[in-house]
């Protein structure tokens, strides 16, 4: 009986050792990976600085004011990220409340695209917009449908094979809005499908590690989806790319998230 009570005891320990070293390199993990997603916007308005001094575009009225307008939402959504990572907490209680407003699902998905068409283009990339939603006016949360686009779209633009190949379209069907952004990449293998939604979960890439993330992306995605009473779901096929498909009701039934 002292045997099997050391060795309970031991294990015991050995559990609590190996979650607690789990738990330091998540949170490692995390720290690292938010690090180099929060220089992602900076990345972009130094491109479009570089854009104004060095290759003349002062004299191009319309690509200065492109420009400084993309600057302008950087500068928004780095804060926005940042208030993000200040507001975990909040978020994973449970506490995060929707400010539901009318707006036009194609300009979110337009100003979306034009914020990361530079990174895009940056990689000799593409982006194939196909908007046929009409009408297209919802009520949802505008900031957080806005980085739910981006963050789809930016994982396309990171997981290619040779170059970024990224389409979003928008429909309108019985009951709601379709929206759709598939890409030509990496794709992704069927036992990491049923994880992908997961918090802290990272699908394997394989011999690709300049690819940084922090695990909360699609997670984040799924929830805010859910609570503006959608449905999202992945279609993906190794090496030949990924297709994430949201479904958004015309009218949200969970009016009691608004604030």
């Amino acid at each position: 009986m002292l045997v099997c009570i050391i060795l309970t005891c031991f294990a015991y320990a050995l559990h609590i050792i190996l979650s607690q070293k789990k738990i330091s390199d998540i949170k490692n993990d995390f720290v690292n990976n938010m690090t180099h997603e929060l220089k992602t916007p900076i990345s972009t308005v130094s491109l479009a600085l570089e854009a104004l001094v060095n290759f003349d575009v002062r004299d191009n009225e319309k690509k200065t004011m492109q420009y400084l307008d993309i600057s302008r939402r950087e500068i928004k959504r780095l804060s926005s990220m940042v208030e993000k990572v200040l507001n975990i907490a909040r978020y994973e209680r449970g506490d995060v409340e929707l400010k539901l407003q009318e707006v036009s699902l194609n300009e979110l998905v337009e100003s979306a695209i034009d914020t990361i068409s530079m990174q895009v283009q940056r990689k000799n990339g593409e982006i194939h917009c196909d908007l046929e939603a009409n009408p297209d006016m919802i009520n949802l949360d505008k900031d957080h449908i806005s980085s739910i686009l981006f963050n789809l779209i930016d994982n396309s633009n990171k997981y290619f094979i040779d170059k970024p190949i990224i389409s979003v379209k928008t429909k309108n069907y019985k009951e709601g809005f379709l929206l759709e952004i598939s890409d030509q990449g990496i794709g992704i293998q069927k036992d990491a499908l049923k994880r992908i939604f997961d918090k802290f979960y990272r699908v394997p890439t394989g011999n690709l590690h300049n690819v940084k993330g922090y695990g909360l992306g699609l997670s984040y995605v799924q929830d805010i989806i859910i609570m503006h009473g959608g449905s999202i779901k992945v279609q993906s096929e190794l090496n030949k790319g990924s297709r994430f498909i949201i479904h958004l009701p015309y009218e949200n039934k969970n009016q009691s998230t608004n604030s």
